[in-house]
């Protein structure tokens, strides 16, 4: 196994964290952590579930059954974006983790969290994909807890902690938390590249973890690199079909001088912006804007084989954007969430679970349609899985 990997955490690999062309040029190379999951015997305890409700005349909240179809979603968009992503070839590496994640493990981390009400309410804030979240907690309830206890504590474990929101994102956030300590404190890793609605909750989970050494994304120029991505994310987009992606790797092939060139750039443009002080702001924009017209025409100008003319209106329109320079300026004076100007979910999840969990629909109804759909759609399902067990992956215990 390589070490000091590029990781895009936490999320797996899907539609939502497909890379920016801005990723592949700045890093070089990316390892996606993809759904874990993959043995036969978690997968059919999902699947054989719903049956086990019916036969035992056995009512679970709606939320368990939302999220049992969720589970199977992942691992459709995994492999549907690994073929999105295969013409940029070894620049792109699958990585599936191996860690305790037993009832023990779990519940220790847990109580940590309880008593660390600021982690857990950035988590409420963060989580934004239903998908993922199933997936990491449904691995830990039917393989770990399963094997362990077996299928009627599991039962009675899902009926205690889906009975409303607050145990269930308590449980939710320890899987997650106990997923993201093995995978920063691994020797394997260097830095995280994050999703973006994670922003809050990562930046807590390092406060949580207490060690510099931990924050891995602080090996990452964080200044220039945020100036490399805003200039260059609206132009060259993210690698969302094949056709763009061929293009991105073709680019990112021939122009690595230029690539190298432009990402120097940034870090000079940056440093010097970090002379002017407070009263100065006025000359520092200008500064700034005149810098980036003048020293980063010529390299995209050979990146995108357009003349310098139309690169030059490009980044004209991207230096009259207050918002987006505004942004890039504040971050010579400090990093936080706001500044940076990153997205959140905002709680969506949490909204939607609260109404799940509290809906006054019948419950065993929605076990006997769940089933009527997982049996419908069992083939495609162990198809995308036989092909997920198929795509190179590599494993590491972390």
């Amino acid at each position: 196994m390589n070490k000091n990997l590029n990781i895009i955490c936490p999320n797996y690999l899907c539609y939502d964290t497909l890379p920016e062309a801005a990723d592949i040029f700045y890093h070089g190379n990316l390892t996606y952590l993809m759904p874990i999951g993959i043995s036969p015997t978690e997968w059919e305890n999902v699947l054989n579930f719903p049956q086990y409700c019916i036969e035992k005349n056995i009512a679970l909240p709606q939320i368990v059954w939302l999220m049992n179809k969720k589970y199977f979603e992942c691992s459709r968009q995994a492999v549907e974006c690994s073929d999105i992503l295969r013409p940029l070839g070894k620049r792109i590496l699958k990585m599936s983790t191996v860690y305790p994640r037993d009832i023990k493990v779990i519940e220790k981390t847990r109580g940590e969290l309880i008593s660390n009400n600021k982690l857990l309410e950035s988590f409420k804030q963060s989580a934004d994909d239903l998908r993922f979240l199933t997936r990491e907690l449904f691995s830990h309830i039917f393989l770990e807890v399963y094997l362990e206890k077996g299928i009627e504590f599991v039962k009675d474990y899902i009926e205690i902690n889906f009975s409303d929101e607050e145990k269930l994102f308590e449980l939710l956030a320890a899987v997650i938390v106990n997923r993201m300590c093995s995978v920063y404190n691994s020797e394997n890793i260097n830095y995280i590249v994050y999703n973006h609605n994670w922003y809050p909750f990562l930046m807590d989970f390092s406060e949580y973890l207490q060690e510099e050494s931990s924050d891995k994304t602080s090996k990452i120029d964080i200044k220039a690199h945020r100036l490399f991505t805003e200039i260059v994310s609206p132009i060259f987009g993210r690698c969302d079909s094949t056709k763009k992606t061929e293009y991105i790797a073709r680019v990112a092939k021939t122009h690595e001088d230029v690539i190298d060139s432009l990402k120097g750039t940034c870090r000079d443009i940056v440093e010097t912006s970090m002379f002017y002080v407070n009263d100065e702001l006025d000359l520092r924009d200008n500064k700034m804007k005149s810098m980036v017209i003048e020293k980063v025409i010529e390299p995209l100008s050979y990146m995108m084989s357009k003349p310098k003319k139309d690169v030059k209106q490009i980044l004209t329109d991207f230096t009259l954007d207050s918002t987006v320079i505004g942004g890039i300026l504040s971050l010579t004076q400090g990093f936080d969430a706001n500044t940076v100007g990153l997205a959140t979910a905002a709680g969506a999840i949490s909204t939607g679970l609260k109404h799940i969990i509290n809906s006054k629909e019948e419950k065993k109804s929605s076990a006997k349609f769940i089933l009527k759909e997982l049996k419908k759609n069992k083939v495609e399902y162990l198809e995308y899985e036989n092909i997920l067990r198929q795509i190179s992956i590599n494993l590491i215990d972390i």
